[in-house]
């Protein structure tokens, strides 16, 4: 069996030979991950799951070189047979008395496959674990009020906890309301446009989720929840909340899911940063992070 060379899966580096190679395995063992294309999509890493639900007690969808996945997927097809033969054997001892020739062991010629282990599709809604820290935004910091005051102004003097329009008439001029490709939003235009870079990627790598975006909102100057200091960098319309298939994971779950987790890493590529990992996870939200927010200008 082929060696892997970097990781498989969710947040893996997913090279396309890799990817092919684990594909291949899934196939062999007898999960279904698609077309053998070498790219990672969603039935591949609902069949990567699949496998692991025998292996793992919580599946994370993603095959490391070295880890229980791969080692599983890659032993050997004749070690499969070789531990069905003794199963096959006592079924048969059982049927047919322990002393007939009836009872011996069919040869490795004879005897039949193990029977496939059937994969679960997964839905873009389906519940995963939530991403361990540096799984995911790796190099990305989400950015603090002050830098993005000193970068951008304030949008308006006061804020709530309730969403309010911007009252600064310099700061107004930044924001635009546009289609960027599965919805329209109103946000800060370099914002905006990033955004629009983003989903066309992912209509190019998962067109079907494409089709299931939806979008909780992007404007909304207010506070963070639950504060009555820090700002929401949804006040600036450099945030984002998203749905799948009109469902919201809400803030505090301790659960993400399929669609959020293949959207991660491609916001993660354009500089912006996914609130799965704050301390209080916030699985739906994505939001310019610093070094991106450095490049905008008032």
């Amino acid at each position: 069996m082929a060696q892997l060379q970097g990781s498989v899966g969710l947040h893996g580096l997913n090279r396309k030979v890799d990817v092919t190679h684990v594909q291949e395995a899934l196939r062999a063992s007898g999960h279904s991950p698609g077309p053998i294309d070498g790219l990672c999509g969603r039935r591949t890493i609902g069949a990567i799951v699949a496998a692991q639900q025998r292996l793992l007690a919580r599946p994370d969808g993603l095959v490391e070189v070295l880890g229980p996945t791969w080692r599983s997927l890659s032993r050997p097809a004749a070690t499969v047979a070789s531990r069905a033969a003794p199963a096959i054997a006592n079924r048969t001892a059982a049927s047919h008395g322990a002393g007939s020739a009836a009872s011996q062991a069919p040869s490795a010629s004879q005897a039949p496959a193990a029977p496939p282990t059937s994969s679960r599709g997964l839905r873009y809604t389906d519940h995963l674990p939530l991403p361990t820290r540096g799984s995911v935004n790796v190099g990305i910091r989400s950015p603090s009020n002050h830098a993005v005051i000193a970068r951008l102004g304030t949008p308006r003097e006061s804020f709530t906890q309730d969403c309010q329009p911007p009252t600064n008439q310099a700061f107004k001029k930044l924001v635009v309301t546009t289609d960027v490709g599965p919805f329209r939003v109103t946000g800060l235009r370099p914002a905006v446009e990033s955004l629009a870079a983003i989903f066309l990627e992912v209509r190019r790598l998962h067109p079907d989720l494409h089709t299931r975006l939806g979008t909780a909102g992007m404007m909304c100057c207010r506070n963070v929840r639950g504060s009555s200091r820090s700002i929401s960098n949804h006040a600036w319309g450099t945030a984002i909340d998203m749905k799948i298939d009109g469902e919201l994971v809400p803030r505090k779950a301790r659960h993400v899911n399929l669609g959020l987790q293949l959207l991660a890493p491609i916001f993660n590529r354009h500089g912006w940063y996914w609130g799965a990992t704050f301390s209080t996870p916030d699985p739906h939200h994505f939001e310019c992070g610093a070094d991106l927010l450095a490049t905008f200008h008032a």
